[in-house]
Parts: structure tokens; C-alpha cells; sequence
């Protein structure tokens, strides 16, 4: 029999708002009621669909569905809700709940919710965001982009920022923006060049800001963002004719800025700015204009804290500042200790404060330690030995030391100050330093070489007692978890070398950008075997980078007085440390650099031509100057893969490609003016064998396939490193880059969240 499907037609229906967030809602649930039915029937998550081994690769949460299949879900979803509209059946909200606005309780609601989120949830919302019911409401770009910047995650809120900005530009063009919305692109506008500002992209937040500021918005706020932008550009620069230029610009636009708001009243912006001017006329060498300002700032935050209209962590780091820029220490003092005293465990802040302080003291030439009322703990990078087995003939760490280890443990961390640590979390000697960490209110950052079910079987479960379980306590109660890499019984060894490596590099750069001291800490027996990834190569890297060491000594404690710690425990194994197995070549970490051209995809095809000819020349030239060090190259279109023998090579070559390509004028070979590459770095464990087509090396593994998705995710013109590139460097001591952390970015086809460093 033919059949002739005949649906209701719902193409003249148009959903508003409200309902397009009840589709949302109604298509997740249809994906959760077909995976439900298909677990009981024995269904599961596998990489492609099998029905006779029943498994999908649907079989995941909604949000975790690529978009082709959300959209077949939200299809159902939306025909549902018109076909009820076209049989004239009406679709109320929840009672009590209106339709969100930006002037509705939805709105306030959202908000709300917003403020209680923590970074890993936000990520989670802006995954699983429907586009079409933020472009409604324009207002959630800007307030969850703010949100991301107050969490410290700039280059998340690079991305939100720019997805709004692109929904006003589609909204500009089918018509003109009303006053409120103008508004709020300006403010989206701004935000995006703060958050390049803060992920390091400054030439570019610079040069966003003065678009601003020609189109006629040179109010306060995007002032005191520039005059930051360029307050950051000095910083980072080290010529000192450019510099001075960078300190003038930065003076002229906070002193600007903090006359109009002494005009209007605004105090709030009044002392904002003119604390930043007094300090850049001191940089100036003007003493005397900066004691003036400093002093009408200090007038004004004396009033506003009599007024007791705030009592801010700001307002009293300020007062700090302008009674030290008029040189009074017992006042200055005071104001900082209550600063710090509200900062708290807000390390970030305490150690502003303390970086502004030491260069005021620089400047006037004055040796006082005021910076001493502002508490940053010493960050304290752990290694140590297992607890014995049951089974185990020569004893190291027997059970019966655990609690003389622990005392020794927790007297040192006292002595330390330690308020940092990072470790990874064996069974034994890494769980009783994480377990003390947390007694004292630490802050603890552990480092795994591979998934925790695997290492839970290899480096946890082996012991007698309950270390599973205290495993899993300090996993949930650390600050960051870092799984650096995939079980692998034949390299598991590279992987906790790996880790080792990662813990000394992370650890030491939270120790230079909190300007506090760091400390490698080691259980350990000396006569252990120098295993790599063990304690005994882990001292020795300690050792070589000249770290201040405390050890705990295991066979003075098992009664070997007589036993003196050794000062050399030898070397640890090279970086290039490789092994071949089943015809591929484990390497220990490589370098890998990956870009792309911003625009690329907008090209004409003779512009395509002659980017193919004349841009990948110039590239060309550059990358060959380096040819010794580099393993392999590629390219496709406008993507660019090499392989490096060593670190300090990948940085030399990014700097200098990422400054040919933005000193170029790429107008006189017929192409856009704003070219500009997006370059990553990463680094870590993969695997080189010969690829049968074309016989030439290549390169697998998950960091390769990890440094190809993060490029994308940064603004164009400035370099971006991974945690694992960063650590890595600072493992070495790389003196070439300068690394701050510029945010998390989600990598797109699932490949998780991870920290990127912008490279100076």
C-alpha cells in the first residue's frame, strides 16, 4: 500500500522567546528519554554506531552531542509546540514565572543564577546556549562575559564577547539599533577589548579601543581601559624610547579621565583613575605632580570611607598607595594590612599590591618592607616514595612510619609558611602532604600522569588501608586536577617523568607571578634507584635547578642514623628521551607549534593565490632559518604544523614569525591589511613512525591532536602556550619567554578545557 505522509504544516508559525528555551528544554529531554530506552535495552557509548554490539555514539549527555544531532532533537521539539499552536492550544508559562526580559524576573533570575556559578558551570551553560534565544536578549553577552572576566578567565570571555558582537552586527544590519542597544554593544565592545587586554592580546585591545574612541565614545570607561592597556604595554616593553612614549599616552588618558570625573563627582572613578596617574608620574620621574594627585586621591577616599558609603578591598589598597606615593610609611602600612586583611587568600590581589609597592619603592629609592604586612605563602612543589606493599622484602617507606612522616611532614610545612602545594597523589608520601595541605588551609593543584581509575590501579590500590578513599578526598577538595596524559602499560614510565617535569615548571611560575618563594619537598630514600618519574629523579631535577630543597630522610627514620641525605642524586633523564615500540618512536614530550590566518576563509581566489605565493614565501623564509632544529613541517591552506627538537626553538620561531607577519604590509601583495597568524605552542608525550602514503615522519598522539584545536580559540596576533609548554619552560629554566596566564579555553570537538599562557 503507498502511503502518503500528509504532517500538519506549521511553516507559518514563529516560536517567540520563551518558547524557543521551552524547545531547548523539551529536545534535551527527548535525547534523554531515547538514551534512557536504549541503556535498557543494552545499549552504549561507542565511537560509531553498532547494532548488533549495540552501541552509538548518541549514547552521550545532550550537551555532549554534536550539533547535527541537537538540532534533529530541537526539530522534534519545535514541531511538537506548533503543531499544539496550529491546533489552537495556548502555551502559558509556569505560574508565577514570566517571560524573560531583560526587565522580567527571567532576566533578574538569570542573573542571579549567573553570580552563584563557578567557571567549570559557566562553561558548561555557554556549551549548551541556544543561540537564536541569546540573540533575543543581547543583555546575556555582556553580563556573562563580565562574569567570566571576574572569575579571571579572560579569553572564555573573549569568546562570549565575541559571539555578541557578532550578533549585534547581524542585528545592525536588518535595521538600526535602538539607544539601549547601542549601548549594550558598546559595553560588549569595551568588555572584549578588556578581556584581550588581560589574555595579553594588548596591541589589539589597543588598537580596538582607539576604533572606540574615533567613533566618538571617549567616555570614562573605555579611557580607563586604554590607559590600563597601556600602563600593560610599557610593562611588557623593553625599549626604553618606546617606553616612555607608552608611560606618556598612559598619564595623559588616567589624568584625563580623572579630571572629568572630579568634574562630575564621580568618585568612584575619580580616585581610579588619579591613583594610576600619581603612579605613572612618579614612573616619569614628576615627584611633585605625583604627590599632588596622590594627594587629592587620598582626600577622596578619605571621604568616601567616612561617608561609609564602601568599604572595598580597592578602596583601602588605594589609600595604601597614595599615603606610600606621599612617602607616609606608618599610614601606608596601615591601609595595606586592611587591604590584605579583606584580600585574604585572594593571592592574585595580595600579590598586585605587593609587585605596585616594589616599584614605587624602586622609584623613590627606599628599602622599607611594607610589602611584608601582605602574607603570600611559599608554594611548595612535593615528591616522595609509596608506602611499602604488603608484599614488598626491602622495606623504604614501611606503614608503621606513616604517622612519624606525617609529624615530619607537618613541621616543615609550618616552617615553610607553605600555603601552596603541588603534588601528585600516591598512595603514601604525595596523599599525607596533600592531607596536611588541607589541614593548614593550604591550597592544593594536583598532577596525574593518566586517567584516576588507571592510576587509582597502579599508584594507589596497591597498599593496605583506606588510600582509595583518601585519594578521592583530596581530588575533591583540590583547587585543579591536571590528568596529563593516556594510560600506556609500555610508557607509563615517560608519563610520570612527564608529571614531574609538569609539577617543578607549574609550581615555579605560581611562584614568580605571586612574587613569593618556592620550595621542592621530597620523602625520600637515597638509596632508591633513579627510575624515571620516580622521587630519586624528581630530587635530582630540584637539585639541578637550584631549588631551596627540604628533605625528609627515610632511613633516618627507619633508624639508620648514621644515613646523611646525598646533595647529588644524579642526573634526571633527558628531555629527548625516546623508545620504539611496535614501529613508533614514544617520545618522552615534543614541541609542537600549530597557526592559522585570521580571515582566510574570506579570501578571493586570486587573493587565495596570491596568499599561496607570496605569504607562505615570506613564512617560508623565516621557518628556514631554524632548520637544524626542527623535526618536521607541514602545511594545508593557511594551517602551519612543526615539530621542534627542543623548547627554546619553538619560541624563538613564533616570536619571530608572529612579529613578520603583524610588521608586514600585506596590501602591497593584494591581500587584507589585517592578516594576522593565530599561533599555539604545546608540548607533551606522542609518538613518530612513518607514514606508509607519502614514506615521510609523522606525528600522533593526544597532545598533536590537542595543539591542532587550540589556535582557533585565541585572538589573532599574539602567541598562546599550554600549561604543559608553559611548565615545561619553566621546568628548564627557558629564559627566552616571559608566560602569563592569559585563561581557560574550551577546545572545540570535545577535547576539554585547558589554561593558556600568553608568550612574551
Amino acid at each position: 500500500m503507498k502511503y502518503d505522509p500528509k504532517p500538519i504544516d506549521v511553516s507559518d508559525i514563529e516560536l517567540d522567546r520563551s518558547l524557543r528555551e521551552l524547545m531547548e528544554k523539551l529536545a534535551e529531554n527527548t535525547h534523554e528519554i531515547w538514551a534512557y530506552e536504549r541503556k535498557k535495552d543494552g545499549w552504549a557509548c561507542g565511537p560509531q554506531r553498532d547494532d548488533k554490539l549495540k552501541l552509538s555514539p548518541c549514547m552521550v549527555p545532550y550537551e555532549d552531542l554534536p550539533e547535527s544531532e541537537k538540532k534533529y532533537d530541537r526539530n522534534t521539539a519545535a514541531s511538537v509546540i506548533k503543531t499544539l499552536i496550529k491546533l489552537g492550544y495556548q502555551i502559558m508559562p509556569p505560574r508565577g514565572k514570566k517571560e524573560s526580559g531583560p526587565n522580567q524576573s527571567g532576566w533578574a533570575g538569570f542573573i542571579s543564577r549567573m553570580e552563584t556559578l563557578s567557571i567549570n558551570e559557566m562553561f558548561k551553560l555557554w556549551k549548551t546556549h541556544d543561540p537564536s534565544v541569546w540573540s533575543d536578549n543581547p543583555e546575556r553577552f555582556l553580563a556573562f562575559g563580565k562574569r567570566s572576566l571576574k572569575l579571571g578567565e579572560p579569553l572564555f570571555a573573549y569568546d562570549i564577547f565575541s559571539k555578541g558582537i557578532e550578533c549585534f552586527e547581524q542585528m545592525a544590519l536588518s535595521g538600526n539599533l535602538d539607544q539601549d542597544q547601542s549601548l549594550i554593544y558598546l559595553g560588549i565592545r569595551q568588555q572584549q577589548a578588556l578581556s584581550m587586554a588581560q589574555s595579553g592580546a594588548l596591541h589589539q585591545a589597543r588598537d580596538s579601543l582607539q576604533k572606540l574612541i574615533g567613533q566618538g565614545y571617549d567616555d570614562g570607561e573605555t579611557s580607563g581601559i586604554l590607559g590600563r592597556v597601556y600602563k600593560d604595554l610599557y610593562l611588557a616593553e623593553d625599549d626604553p624610547q618606546k617606553q616612555s612614549l607608552h608611560l606618556a599616552r598612559c598619564f595623559d588618558i588616567y589624568h584625563d579621565a580623572f579630571q572629568n570625573a572630579l568634574k562630575r563627582r564621580q568618585l568612584e572613578d575619580a580616585y581610579y583613575n588619579g591613583i594610576n596617574a600619581a603612579t605613572i608620574s612618579l614612573l616619569m620621574n614628576d615627584v611633585q605632580k605625583s604627590a599632588h594627585i596622590a594627594g587629592t586621591v587620598k582626600d577622596i577616599c578619605i571621604e568616601i570611607h567616612e561617608k561609609e558609603t564602601s568599604d572595598s578591598f580597592w578602596l583601602s589598597a588605594t589609600l595604601g598607595e597614595a599615603f606610600l606615593l606621599l612617602k607616609d610609611v606608618p599610614q601606608a602600612t596601615r591601609w595595606y594590612a586592611a587591604a590584605g586583611e579583606k584580600a585574604q587568600k585572594d593571592y592574585r590581589a595580595l600579590s598586585s599590591m605587593r609587585k605596585q609597592i616594589r616599584m614605587i619603592n624602586a622609584h623613590q629609592k627606599t628599602a622599607h618592607r611594607i610589602d611584608e604586612c601582605l602574607n603570600v605563602p611559599t608554594v611548595v612543589v612535593f615528591t616522595g616514595h609509596m608506602i611499602d606493599s604488603p608484599g614488598r622484602t626491602e622495606k623504604r617507606f614501611p606503614c608503621e612510619l606513616e604517622e612519624n612522616v606525617r609529624k615530619q611532614i607537618r613541621e616543615q610545612l609550618e616552617k615553610m609558611n607553605a600555603g601552596i602545594g603541588f603534588a601528585s597523589a600516591a598512595c603514601g608520601s604525595d596523599i599525607i602532604f596533600l592531607e596536611e595541605m588541607i589541614r593548614r588551609g593550604g591550597e592544593i593543584n594536583i598532577f596525574l600522569p593518566f586517567e584516576p581509575q588507571m592510576f587509582i590501579k597502579e599508584s594507589v590500590d596497591h597498599a593496605t588501608a583506606d588510600w582509595k578513599q583518601r585519594f578521592e578526598n583530596v581530588l575533591k577538595q583540590a583547587v585543579t586536577v591536571q590528568v596529563l596524559g593516556h594510560y600506556n602499560p609500555g610508557v607509563n614510565h615517560f608519563n610520570y617523568e612527564f608529571t614531574n617535569m609538569c609539577l617543578l615548571g607549574t609550581g615555579r611560575f605560581r611562584a614568580q607571578s605571586l612574587n613569593t618563594d618556592l620550595i621542592g619537598f621530597a620523602v625520600w630514600d637515597p638509596d632508591a634507584k633513579a627510575l624515571p618519574g620516580g622521587t630519586t629523579c624528581a630530587v635530582s631535577r630540584f637539585v639541578r635547578q637550584n631549588l631551596a630543597v627540604r628533605i625528609i630522610n627515610l632511613p633516618e627514620l627507619r633508624g639508620n642514623q648514621d644515613r646523611t641525605v646525598k646533595t647529588a642524586p644524579g642526573d634526571p633523564f633527558p628531555d629527548d628521551t625516546a623508545v620504539k615500540i611496535n614501529k613508533a618512536t614514544h617520545h618522552l614530550y615534543l614541541p609542537l607549534m600549530f597557526a592559522d590566518v585570521r580571515g582566510y576563509s574570506k579570501l578571493s581566489e586570486t587573493q587565495l593565490v596570491d596568499f599561496s605565493v607570496s605569504f607562505l614565501k615570506i613564512v617560508s623564509d623565516v621557518i628556514n632559518r631554524y632548520g637544524d632544529h626542527i623535526i618536521s613541517k607541514r602545511t594545508q591552506g593557511d594551517s602551519l604544523f612543526i615539530v621542534f627538537k627542543n623548547l627554546e626553538t619553538a619560541v624563538a620561531l613564533a616570536k619571530e614569525l608572529n612579529k613578520t607577519v603583524n610588521q608586514t604590509d600585506w596590501a602591497t601583495f593584494n591581500l587584507p591589511r589585517e592578516m594576522a597568524f593565530r599561533i599555539s605552542l604545546d608540548a607533551g608525550p606522542c609518538c613518530s613512525y612513518v607514514e606508509s602514503v607519502t614514506n615521510t615522519t609523522e606525528f600522533c598522539g593526544n597532545y598533536v591532536n590537542r595543539a591542532a584545536r587550540m589556535e582557533p580559540s585565541t585572538p589573532p596576533g599574539t602567541i598562546y602556550a599550554s600549561q604543559t609548554f608553559m611548565a615545561l619552560s619553566m621546568a628548564n629554566h627557558l629564559t627566552k619567554a616571559r608566560f602569563e596566564y592569559a585563561g581557560l579555553i574550551r577546545l572545540p570537538k570535545n577535547h576539554g578545557i585547558i589554561p593558556a599562557y600568553v608568550v612574551r
